[in-house]
C-alpha cells in the first residue's frame, strides 16, 4: 500500500487531502496540532488507513518524534505533502495598520516558510525508501511576485514566497535522487482562512491535487502551479 504524510490535517485543505488520498486506497499518516478526534473518526470511517500523528511545525523536537512515530509503522513513505498554513486575520491590513510587535509575523513565517523546511528535512530518511518520491507543497498565487495583485497581507505573502523559494531549490537539490517537488496553489477555498464567500470548497481543491500528485511527471517540468495543473509566474 502506498503512503503519504500530509501536515495540517486537523482541518480544512489539510482534513481533505488525507480524506481524498485514504478513499484512493493510500495510507495516510496525518499530522495534527488539536486533539485529533476529527481525524479518529476519519480513521475509521476509512478502514483504519488514515493514523492520525500528532505533530507541531514550528517545533523541531516534535517534528522529529512524528517522523519517528512514522518510521516505526511503514518502512518507508511515498509521498510528502506540506499543507499545514496560517493567516491570522489581524495580519490581513494595510502597513499603517499592523501590529509588528506582536509576534504574529515571526509565527506566520515559522508555519508557512519554515516547517515545509523543517518538516521535510526530518521525512527525507523515510522519502528515500519510498517508491513516488514525490514532495507536494501547498502555496499560493499570493506568492507570486508577477501575479500578486495586493497591497495588504504582507507577512502571509511573504511567507508563501519564501515557500516557493524553499521548492525551488529543494528540487535542484533532489533531482539528482530522482524527487519530484511540487508547489501547487489550492484555489480560494471556503475554509476558515479563505471565508464563506470563497469560489471553491477544500474537497475540490483536495481533488485536484491529488489528480497532480498522481501524475507521471518528468523531473524538468514546471513545479509551481494550480490545482488543476496551470503553470503559474513566479
Amino acid at each position: 500500500m502506498q503512503s503519504v504524510f500530509v501536515t495540517g490535517a486537523d482541518k480544512g485543505l489539510g482534513f481533505c487531502l488525507a480524506d481524498t488520498f485514504a478513499r484512493e486506497g493510500f495510507r495516510v499518516f496525518a499530522g495534527h496540532l488539536d486533539d485529533g478526534a476529527a481525524l479518529a473518526k476519519l480513521a475509521t470511517s476509512r478502514e483504519g488507513r488514515v493514523a492520525p500523528v500528532r505533530q507541531d511545525v514550528t517545533d523541531m523536537a516534535s517534528i522529529r518524534s512524528s517522523a519517528e512515530t512514522v518510521a516505526g509503522l511503514t518502512d518507508g513513505l511515498d509521498i510528502l505533502i506540506n499543507c499545514a498554513g496560517i493567516s491570522p486575520p489581524e495580519m490581513r491590513r494595510r502597513l499603517e495598520e499592523l501590529d509588528l510587535t506582536n509576534g504574529l509575523i515571526e509565527q506566520i513565517m515559522a508555519v508557512n516558510a519554515f516547517g515545509p523546511l523543517r518538516v521535510t528535512q526530518a521525512f527525507m530518511p523515510l522519502l528515500e525508501r519510498g517508491s513516488l518520491k514525490k514532495i507536494v507543497t501547498i502555496t499560493s498565487e499570493a506568492a507570486s511576485i508577477g501575479d500578486n495583485w495586493r497591497d495588504f497581507d504582507y507577512a502571509y505573502c511573504m511567507s508563501k514566497s519564501a515557500c516557493n523559494m524553499l521548492g525551488q531549490i529543494l528540487q535542484r537539490a533532489v533531482k539528482p535522487r530522482g524527487f519530484k517537488v511540487l508547489l501547487v496553489h489550492p484555489g480560494w477555498m471556503r475554509t476558515d482562512m479563505g471565508g464563506p464567500t470563497a469560489h471553491i470548497t477544500p474537497e475540490t481543491a483536495a481533488e485536484g491535487i491529488f489528480t497532480q500528485t498522481m501524475r507521471t511527471w518528468s523531473l524538468d517540468d514546471p513545479i509551481y502551479m494550480d490545482y488543476n495543473g496551470g503553470v503559474m509566474r513566479w
